[in-house]
């Protein structure tokens, strides 16, 4: 009876707060997540270019391949940019010899006198482009070009730094360093740009993670701070960085596969009073982020639309009682949206939510304003919400319901309050009788539902 008892307190305890008050359905502000990524159109190689392509040729030749960036903004292999603020844009050309080893270079053109010239040639340090970016480090009007380079078929990656001389004319490389993932921005708020490398070392005793930041001084960048990160990480994912106001730090947000499926955010920040580059949620001595841990590789976003970052943390549901014939799928989660406290260190939870990558929706709850249900899944395509009872005892209220489009008929519209149709399928509210005497409608229902795609 005891090991029943604790049970059912196990199972209450991990089931959803939510109300069943339908007057305090209130709407809230919702965006789906878009990808921050913006692709710039790469200049076409056409007659508008023929007097740059003209110049590139007669310094480099005619055996040449052209090497276009794998990933990030610029997606051709000749990019056009005003590198120095003065109003006339430089080019830069991607290529490789055909009678090289495989090398890309990279060649600088200038417009001398109205003309296109070659100013500056050198070998890369890859076998491929991976992203271009033009970033002011200094503040001085003048943009380095970073360059991400990849080796051969592997996964390694390097970032070159390239600074214009006081020639005006040729380039130097401040920096070359090996790196998993990247982003930059003033980290400690001096008003220069600091570059973060997130990387990857396979070590006898293991990999070692680590975000390292850079800073430029002496001609060169300059690694400034490191901070350790999760251990058991296979590939990272994206990084992003975000600052609220001028009192809070800059912070990088670094989301990172473990395994398939299994993300965390690693949160990564100058700490202004210690001299130091700090992750709060990695253990020091296990080398692990459980903080962050979710079961599905949700990224993290702004989900409330504040500015903010909300990192997502899920916890799996708990299993019904013993005897219910409900089969409960290992994919079915709850998903609390946290962002990190003022303290630096802590996770608030701002809005709780059930996710269907399978439906590619979210349904956001409010523990608040909903009274004590319980949200069981027989299968990913069939959620039903229940009421529990003082008793123990359960009551069906609705269900979202994924049916197939070759499943679906015209008279299912009259049961079922349709909440968003694709090609392939329909997503749907079933409201029982119950359902309806607690005052359960589709609109209310349909006010906490929106498309999720990430």
């Amino acid at each position: 009876m005891g090991k029943k008892v604790h049970n059912l307190k196990r199972f209450v305890s991990l089931t959803l707060v939510i109300s069943l008050v339908c007057v305090l359905f209130s709407a809230c502000s919702f965006s789906p997540f878009k990808s921050t990524d913006y692709l710039m159109k790469p200049p076409v190689f056409s007659n508008t270019d023929e007097d740059l392509l003209t110049a590139f040729t007669l310094a480099a030749g005619e055996s040449t391949v052209y090497c276009t960036p794998l990933g990030g903004d610029y997606k051709s292999a000749v990019i056009v940019e005003d590198v120095d603020g003065d109003r006339i844009e430089e080019a830069l050309v991607f290529y490789r010899l055909k009678s090289g080893q495989g090398t890309v270079r990279l060649n600088l053109l200038e417009r001398i006198d109205g003309e296109w010239k070659s100013v500056s040639d050198f070998s890369g340090s890859g076998t491929a482009v991976d992203s271009v970016s033009f970033i002011d480090i200094e503040g001085d009007g003048v943009k380095e070009i970073f360059t991400g380079w990849r080796v051969g078929s592997s996964t390694a990656k390097a970032l070159s730094v390239y600074r214009r001389n006081s020639d005006r004319h040729s380039y130097q490389e401040i920096m070359n360093e090996a790196y998993s993932a990247m982003s930059w921005g003033d980290a400690d708020s001096d008003g220069e740009t600091e570059i973060l490398l997130v990387n990857q070392t396979s070590t006898v005793t293991g990999t070692q993670n680590s975000a390292n930041l850079f800073k430029y001084s002496g001609g060169k960048m300059n690694l400034t701070g490191s901070a350790k990160l999760d251990g058991n990480v296979s590939s990272y994912v994206s990084v992003k960085n975000e600052k609220i106001d001028e009192q809070s730090p800059l912070r990088f947000y670094i989301d990172a596969l473990k395994g398939e499926m299994l993300m965390i955010t690693e949160l990564v920040y100058w700490n202004a009073q210690t001299s130091e580059l700090v992750n709060p949620f990695v253990d020091e001595v296990t080398l692990t982020n459980t903080a962050t841990l979710r079961f599905e590789p949700i990224p993290s976003m702004d989900i409330d639309n504040d500015g903010a970052i909300d990192i997502p943390v899920q916890t799996a549901l708990s299993e019904p009682p013993q005897g219910s014939d409900l089969l409960v799928s290992s994919s079915f989660y709850q998903t609390e949206w946290k962002k990190i406290a003022s303290d630096g260190v802590n996770l608030i939870t701002v809005e709780n939510s059930l996710i269907s990558t399978t439906g590619g929706f979210i349904l956001r709850l409010d523990k608040d304003s909903f009274e004590r249900i319980n949200v069981d899944a027989q299968n990913d395509k069939c959620w039903i919400f229940r009421s529990i009872d003082e008793g123990g005892g359960f009551t069906d209220l609705f269900s979202l319901l994924i049916i197939d489009t070759e499943s679906w008929s015209d008279e299912m519209a009259e049961s079922y309050t349709v909440l968003m149709q694709t090609d392939d399928y329909f997503v749907c509210a079933y409201i029982s009788a119950a359902g309806v005497n607690y005052g359960m409608t589709g609109e209310k229902i349909a006010e906490r539902f929106s498309p999720f795609n990430y």
